[in-house]
């Protein structure tokens, strides 16, 4: 099983360094590379931060007014810095592995 498969029947959401406008160009090529992956939303740098601030930010702009709330989420990501300021924020997180992938589709 792969990481795509393993994360069916979650709510995706992604956050990215991309800028805001590569967002239809990101979105076309994910779209047409995995197209069976399903992102309810998906947010880009809009302030040309570095990260894990850019991140930040997105979690502190969008989830909370949309009714997520941080503590409930799960984040994959390949940054230490970004994986620390999610730990720091209530976020728990991890890098993408077959462990992890395991771990999702035991949780199901």
């Amino acid at each position: 099983m792969d990481l795509v498969e393993a994360l069916v029947g979650y709510r995706l959401f992604m956050l990215t360094a991309h800028p805001e406008r590569q967002k239809a160009a990101t979105l076309g090529a994910i779209s047409r590379r995995i197209p069976q992956l399903n992102l309810e939303r998906a947010y880009f740098d809009t302030h040309d931060e570095q990260q894990p601030d850019g991140k930040r930010r997105m979690l502190k702009t969008f989830m909370p007014p949309n009714g997520i709330d941080p503590a409930t989420c799960f984040a994959i990501e390949s940054n230490p810095l970004t994986r620390r300021m999610y730990k720091g924020i209530g976020v728990a997180a991890a890098s993408h592995s077959a462990r992890l992938v395991a771990r999702l589709e035991a949780v199901k």
